[in-house]
């Protein structure tokens, strides 16, 4: 009986510490992209009053950049702005104006 308990605790510990990392990386993510958010809708090349913005929470990969990026948008009340940034540090590597129509 007592060896059941020992096994049961330390299995039971190792489900807590997993769920424990993937709660932080998550997290982590979501710290990491409100900060790119929060830079590109301060970005000094925006013209105009920003109205909206987005950014696409899953990791995807630039052959440009050779390396995995966030996107996004931001939407003022002139343009509408598709960004890219760095998924690992959160630096912003581009900021494409719109054409609009």
């Amino acid at each position: 009986m007592k060896k059941i308990i020992k096994y049961a605790t330390a299995l039971s510990t190792i489900v807590l510490a997993g769920t424990a990392y993937q709660y932080k990386k998550q997290l982590d993510k979501q710290h990491l992209c409100d900060t790119i958010l929060s830079n590109a809708k301060t970005d000094s090349r925006l013209q105009g009053h920003v109205v909206g913005s987005f950014i696409n929470m899953t990791k995807e990969y630039s052959d440009v950049f050779d390396m995995n990026v966030f996107v996004g948008g931001v939407t003022t009340t002139q343009y509408t702005y598709d960004f890219v940034a760095d998924a690992q540090t959160g630096a912003l590597l581009a900021l494409h104006q719109q054409i609009r129509l």
